[in-house]
């Protein structure tokens, strides 16, 4: 999941996310992310919410592939939230591919705290 854009970064924090990387420390990394974006306030904060929120987009649209589709359509027909949530949960289930299960399982809570809701918004935006 890419990390926020450094515009919305401080110096140090910047410096310590490049630490992080170049020492392939990426839960370290998410969970500065975290505390950063927790920190954050005003226009830095709407600035990473929507860098934020187009990274989880990207990360599900990349685990899911085109079964995404399957899930906006699913929103147009006027599906619940719940129902949506399910179907999100039985698209994870069904990838193939562990390693990439795992990360849309590992960023499931931090996307849902971005959106609010379960996944949904990411998958169905654009």
């Amino acid at each position: 999941m890419k990390v926020l854009a450094k515009k919305s970064l401080e110096l140090k924090q910047k410096t310590e996310i490049d630490k992080l990387k170049v020492e392939g420390n990426f839960a370290g990394i998410k969970a500065r992310v975290n505390t950063f974006f927790e920190a954050a306030t005003g226009e830095t904060k709407v600035k990473a919410t929507e860098e934020l929120k187009g990274a989880c987009r990207e990360l599900y649209h990349d685990i899911l592939g085109e079964k995404a589709a399957e899930v906006k359509a699913l929103k147009e027909s006027g599906a619940t939230d719940s129902e949506l949530a399910k179907k999100i949960d039985e698209l994870i289930a069904g990838v193939t591919d562990e390693a990439k299960k795992a990360k849309a399982e590992e960023y499931k809570a931090d996307c849902k705290k971005i959106y609010g809701k379960i996944i949904l918004k990411i998958i169905t935006a654009g």
